[in-house]
């Protein structure tokens, strides 16, 4: 593990004893960094989501039109 190590050695029963100290950070970030973290992230997902949307709608549409375009009364779903 990392952190600070070092040896003390222990006169008494005449063996070294070794130690560390390790700083570990978990969990939810909090405050406004987290938030403003989170929006980073959530703009550009919504920009990938709205335009596959309006894309999808776009060539819906287009389709729809020169479907109604070539057949105009063989199609019983289009008005």
């Amino acid at each position: 593990m990392g952190g600070t190590g070092g040896s003390v050695r222990d006169f008494s029963s005449g063996s070294a004893t070794t130690w560390s100290r390790v700083v570990v950070r978990a969990g939810v970030p909090k405050g406004a960094r987290g938030k403003n973290e989170l929006r980073r992230l959530w703009i550009p997902f919504m920009f990938l989501v709205g335009g596959t949307i309006g894309l999808a709608g776009f060539i819906g549409a287009r389709a729809y039109r020169k479907q109604k375009e070539a057949y105009p009364s063989h199609n019983p779903f289009l008005p």
